[in-house]
């Protein structure tokens, strides 16, 4: 099996005035529209405005593969001070279930200073009957975990889906802290299982994508369901799974909790349709759209010079040959 990316059309490119948009995910409703979340902030507050200012946008389309139209910003911050997700809402990851949708989130809070947000990130959840919203905050879906383990200080950038089973199962990103003697604040993948949606999950002991001597191989998982086996497409950190140094891999598991990599899925070259293959600054947080049990169309986001503040989520069709 080869999986393949088509260009990108200019029409894949999705943009909303005065804002930086990133990390898209999409879900399409019984009506054939489909709903892209967005994590979205202000282009005067540069990249690094995302671990402060990210709110969470919505656009819509009439297909999978058409341009996604943005309507505005749907979810923020808890207003409430003293909230642990006051500060900003990123990362969206969207499901529907039972006729309702439910939106995986990073959030954190903190005093301004760029350690205190990152070390406050956790992963969050949002229930809505429409993806416009209203959206209702549950709370934190993944506990925080037991003091001295691998994930007990950041629990971030999370990817869901229904396993075959019905159970639902959880990707993220996950750091300990500095001065743990046995991880040294490693930043890994970790994986947790659930009955139902809103959790609870439980978190598996041991982290997936790990290579041996490497502090921050991977990031961004992307889970999903294909022929009853699970997929995930992540981000490479350097040249540890491919040749191409930050990669988006591909990776398959029957229990979410053994992974084998199976090829690359693109490198940072990028098929633009009106230029040849460019390579980006940056490509992250790839989520693919499943249709019919096929993947049809992968998300990322995407910067395209590190010079430049802008940065914008791309999407486009999957290919694929026996």
């Amino acid at each position: 099996m080869q999986i393949t990316l088509q260009p990108i059309p200019a029409l894949g490119i999705v943009s909303a005035p005065g804002k930086i948009t990133w990390c898209g995910t999409m879900v399409r409703s019984a009506d054939g529209r489909c709903h892209l979340m967005l994590s979205v902030w202000p282009e005067a507050r540069g990249f690094d405005g995302w671990l402060y200012h990210s709110e969470i946008g919505y656009a819509v389309a009439e297909h999978p593969d058409a341009e996604y139209r943005f309507q505005g910003v749907v979810f923020s911050g808890d207003p409430s001070p003293e909230a642990w997700d006051h500060a900003m809402v990123h990362n969206p990851w969207i499901i529907q279930h039972d006729g309702r949708f439910y939106m995986y989130y990073t959030g954190n809070t903190g005093d301004g200073t760029f350690p205190s947000h990152r070390y406050n990130q956790r992963v969050g959840l949002a229930v809505a009957e429409r993806p416009g919203g209203p959206w209702r905050r549950l709370g934190q879906p993944l506990a925080p975990a037991t003091p001295g383990s691998w994930d007990e200080l950041v629990s971030c950038n999370p990817s869901v889906c229904r396993m075959a089973d019905g159970r639902f199962i959880m990707l993220y990103r996950a750091c300990s802290r500095p001065d743990n003697p046995v991880h040294h604040g490693d930043i890994v993948l970790g994986v947790a299982f659930a009955e139902r949606p809103e959790g609870p999950f439980v978190r598996h002991p041991e982290p997936i994508f790990r290579r041996e001597g490497q502090p921050f191989a991977a990031e961004d998982p992307g889970v999903f369901s294909w022929g009853g086996r699970l997929y995930a497409a992540f981000k490479d950190m350097g040249r540890n799974y491919h040749d191409r140094e930050r990669s988006l891999m591909l990776a398959e598991s029957a229990d979410g909790k053994d992974w084998r990599i199976i090829q690359p899925l693109c490198t940072r070259d990028l098929p633009f349709a009106d230029t040849a293959p460019r390579e980006q600054f940056r490509v992250e947080r790839p989520f693919v759209y499943m249709e019919n049990d096929q993947p049809r169309q992968l998300f990322v986001a995407v910067r395209p010079e590190r010079e430049a503040q802008r940065a914008f989520s791309v999407h486009t069709g999957i290919d694929i040959q026996p």
